[in-house]
């Protein structure tokens, strides 16, 4: 085995550029222009699944509690006016896959954003 094999040459060849190209594109060369490191052409690339997968475990918690989480998991919400002329404010799958609706007539609309302003004000 040729000393171009130890530095991840496709194929343990020569590892000239020529060569390289024929077989992929160069992600790399030794200062000496022998090619370090090559991807394969994505005819020659294997799409199926990984032959095992590792599991992956840690201690991560995504408590409300863990400083590090600063998204928390939430539902998709969306507000609109419905053909009574009242705000709908809807939640995404809320419950048991059926989405859930809050209903607010105009005339309380000014104490339901009076409330919720305070509480971002908090």
């Amino acid at each position: 085995m040729g000393q171009g094999a130890n530095f991840g040459e496709t194929g343990g060849t020569s590892g000239t550029a020529d060569n390289a190209r024929e077989r992929g594109r160069v992600l790399g060369r030794t200062p000496s222009g022998t090619v370090a490191a090559a991807m394969p052409a994505a005819s020659v690339v294997d799409d199926s699944p990984p032959i095992a997968r590792a599991p992956y475990r840690d201690d991560f918690k995504w408590s409300p509690e863990n400083g590090a989480v600063i998204v928390p998991q939430q539902q998709a919400l969306a507000v609109y006016v419905n053909p009574w002329g009242q705000v709908v404010i809807r939640a995404a799958e809320a419950n048991e896959g059926e989405d859930a609706f809050i209903v607010v007539s105009p005339e309380h609309l000014p104490a339901l954003i009076a409330k919720l302003s305070a509480i971002l004000k908090e």
